[in-house]
């Protein structure tokens, strides 16, 4: 049996979580799709010795605060005025993927799914209930969380629904239940913010490290 002792996180990481963690670490893993993709630049995180992870995680998480704060104050604005989008729906009627431009892009162009971009989201069922976002608080919001880096481990709604965007634009997705997971039907309003190459770099680099860390504590 493990003692409850060797389950705690380390304090250094106990002290940075504490004081970001709801701006950071929010996001539902319920959520459509996994943050921890694992790119082929990324660095070899299979040290051993996780004092060295530790340390790399507390200079990862200022810089990615930081990120949080600056794209939360020049997005919080616009992704706040598309919440009313958030209306029921009859999924019966939604055979297929469906995407509709809110908002037009100005910047590069989603080809293939597995094209990077960094992205803002409010995901909701035909009910109207939230299924996730990136608001700090859906029902009282007051900014928003990390962006999210695009993956191709999303489901196949959103994978098909973001090719063709632009970045700086906004689409509204809806996908029928079996492109999402399959329980159901599903909506998104996605936002693609632009971004520099090292910003998306700390926050891919940022989930690697905190999984890396996890799996250090607990195993597989």
């Amino acid at each position: 049996m493990i003692k409850n002792e060797d389950l705690r996180t380390p304090w250094r990481v106990r002290l940075i979580v504490g004081l970001i963690a709801v701006a950071l670490l929010g996001s539902t893993m319920a959520l459509y799709l996994t943050v921890f993709v694992q790119y082929g630049n990324q660095p070899d995180i299979t040290a051993t010795d996780t004092s060295e992870l530790e340390q790399r995680y507390e200079e990862l998480a200022i810089l990615v605060e930081g990120y949080r704060a600056e794209f939360s104050e020049k997005y919080f604005e616009q992704l706040m005025s598309y919440k009313s989008e958030v209306k029921g729906f009859n999924e019966v009627s939604l055979e297929k993927v469906e995407a509709r431009d809110l908002k037009r892009g100005d910047g590069r162009e989603i080809d293939t799914a597995s094209d990077p971009y960094l992205a803002f989201y409010i995901g909701w069922k035909p009910d109207e209930e939230i299924l996730d976002s990136s608001f700090d608080d859906f029902a009282s919001p007051t900014g928003l969380r990390v962006p999210l880096p695009g993956s191709t481990s999303m489901i196949e709604g959103w994978l098909q629904g973001i090719v063709g965007m632009q970045i700086g634009g906004v689409r509204e997705i809806s996908i029928p239940s079996d492109f999402a997971y399959k329980e159901g039907a599903l909506k998104f309003i996605v936002m693609l913010i632009p971004y520099e190459e090292e910003q998306l770099a700390n926050i891919l680099e940022f989930n690697e490290v905190y999984q890396a860390l996890m799996m250090a504590q607990y195993g597989e």
